[in-house]
């Protein structure tokens, strides 16, 4: 039989096998005095009854050093001494990556300790980690909760999730890098993504082969964080950033004028309805309302706006917040009219003098067809108006206005008979359809029913015209494009060969304070120009050179290709137009 090669050859015959070589640990010290990513490690878990398991690893080592020292066992961070009869540091591992890729664990982060040689756990260790429960935790996880992730962390509660079912919430997405892309993150909200599959899930019905360029993206202050639950922040759309794109094409915005038909439009400002009572109607009776109702200009919880090109005949108003007292302005009631003749130029008049904004005439209606009519109708205003102030009520809005037949008048004229009709169901479908082909308004080419858009009987309708206008259109080469981009509430650029402004010296080479930018690169340091606004006041100078116009020599000019005013003004705000004071340079 083969040996076992990672059985014990001495301890055999015990029949016992080291097949352990991965030990959880909790990193207690990471000071290392060398500066070679060493750190001390406590096994939590504990070895047999020698070692119990240790609940708080910070402070225990404090104690087996204090005991360390009190019997010169060892010391902390050194190797064993055996002329002074020291041992090793017990607790010191190195580290299992090469240096240039590790990660030093923070004190009380868990790590995976590693040891090259089975039978004895306190020799050739090295560890990887630390172990983060999730990205929210980057800046410290504790032991206990980095162990979610393993057998020992069953019991613990899991916080809620950034990606429910791999989809980030919308308000935190892109705070942690993308699965398929490849990151380096920083402790403290920063990171550097090489990669662009964030992107491709903002719209699933994209092509994958589109969504993936070349990008490397430097990132500080990416998300706003949750106190509450880290694993849940908010992207931060000002974050400091530089960004390196390599497209396969280069891609162009033009504008371009083009001819577009533009219909005008507005929200309908008033409505008429008039009304037929059924059950009078079905004894050949005409009697029924007519409604001015003023329309909402505005949207609000009980009521929207409707545009004129949308309304039609069959628009359904919903009767909470629209065609109440408040909105309705008056109701002419009329009973039992003598023939479809007189009440087509009842509602015919209303209409008209509605159209017109003659409130006087239509406050006085009731004698329009004389005495024998005098008490068949009557008009009911809005307590709150004044019959003879109505446009005051509407603020000037009278038009767009539409005139129709309610909802249910109209279905009776135009659809089916339904089921279960009276049997006079035909007689009634026929005066209203009489009814209706008698009611007009000048300019409006349907009968019964119709928008009028403006006061102007010959403009009706919405007027089209045509206009041309400015639109930007992609355009694509296929010439490889490069791009560079860096953002921030401020950007300098500065060369440490210039020194026109003054010598720009650091204090160390690991990074530029906020003190250093505010109290001294800002005065060694000028505004960026922008180009344009420079070349537009270039122009305008040397046009008021070439083209002013001196009555006699030595007069002042008489002719300004530009108002004096308009250069005097442009010069003085050039400091604010033309320099860019948050991208500097030296």
């Amino acid at each position: 039989m083969a040996n076992n090669p990672i059985q014990d050859n001495e301890s055999r015959s015990t029949n016992i096998t080291y097949s352990k070589i991965i030990n959880l640990g909790v990193c207690v010290d990471n000071n290392d005095p060398q500066r070679a990513a060493r750190i001390r490690v406590i096994d939590i878990k504990g070895q047999g009854l020698t070692q119990p398991r240790i609940n708080d690893p910070v402070e225990a080592i404090k104690r087996f050093d204090k005991e360390a020292r009190e019997n010169k066992t060892y010391k902390p961070w050194l190797d064993a001494d055996p002329q002074k009869g020291r041992d090793r540091d017990p607790f010191l591992v190195s580290p299992f990556l090469p240096l240039h890729i590790n990660v030093i664990p923070r004190i009380g982060e868990a790590v995976k300790v590693i040891s090259y040689e089975t039978t004895k756990d306190t020799a050739n260790r090295e560890y990887v980690g630390p172990i983060i429960s999730q990205f929210g935790e980057i800046m410290g996880d504790n032991f206990s909760n980095s162990q979610i992730r393993t057998s020992f962390g069953a019991q613990n509660a899991e916080p809620p999730a950034y990606a429910p079912e791999g989809i980030p919430i919308p308000e935190g997405k892109g705070s942690f890098p993308n699965p398929e892309d490849i990151a380096l993150v920083g402790r403290d909200n920063c990171d550097i993504i090489m990669g662009m599959r964030e992107k491709s899930i903002q719209d699933e019905t994209e092509e994958e082969p589109e969504n993936w360029y070349p990008q490397i993206l430097i990132r500080s202050g990416k998300l706003i964080k949750n106190k509450e639950f880290s694993s849940r922040p908010k992207s931060n759309k000002r974050q400091t950033f530089i960004q390196l794109n390599t497209f396969s094409q280069t891609l162009t915005a033009e504008e371009i004028d083009v001819e577009r038909e533009i219909t005008e439009d507005a929200p309908l400002a008033t409505l008429i309805e008039w009304s037929l009572d059924m059950s009078a109607l079905a004894n050949s009776q005409l009697t029924g309302t007519i409604d001015f109702l003023k329309m909402p200009y505005k949207n609000t919880n009980t009521s929207k706006v409707y545009l004129a090109s949308e309304f039609n005949v069959e628009t359904v108003i919903p009767l909470t917040g629209l065609i109440t007292q408040t909105n309705r302005v008056c109701r002419l009631k009329f009973n039992d009219v003598p023939t479809i003749d007189d009440l087509s130029k009842l509602i015919n008049n209303f209409i008209k003098k509605i159209d017109d904004s003659n409130w006087t005439d239509l406050k006085a209606m009731e004698g329009d067809f004389g005495n024998p009519l005098t008490n068949s109708y009557t008009i009911e205003y809005n307590p709150n108006i004044d019959p003879d102030k109505v446009g005051v009520f509407l603020a000037g809005m009278l038009h767009p206005l539409y005139f129709r037949p309610s909802i249910t008048t109209h279905q009776l004229i135009a659809k089916p008979e339904p089921v279960g009709a009276p049997a006079t169901y035909p007689a009634m479908n026929q005066l209203s359809n009489d009814l209706n082909g008698l009611i007009n308004l000048d300019g409006v080419k349907t009968k019964g029913w119709g928008l009028a858009f403006t006061t102007n009987a010959g403009k009706r309708m919405p007027q089209t015209e045509t206009k041309k206008e400015k639109e930007v259109v992609l355009k694509t080469e296929p010439v490889q494009q490069g791009i560079i981009a860096a953002g921030g509430e401020k950007i300098y650029l500065f060369s440490y060969n210039s020194t026109e402004l003054g010598q720009i010296s650091l204090n160390g080479n690991y990074g530029i304070s906020q003190e250093k930018f505010a109290l001294d690169l800002e005065k060694r340091t000028n505004s960026l120009v922008r180009g344009e606004k420079l070349i537009d006041l270039l122009k305008e100078i040397v046009n008021f050179i070439n083209n002013h116009v001196h009555d006699l020599p030595g007069k002042p000019p008489v002719e300004w290709p530009i108002p004096k005013a308009d250069l005097k003004s442009m010069v003085e705000n050039a400091d604010k137009i033309i320099l860019n004071k948050n991208i500097r340079i030296n």
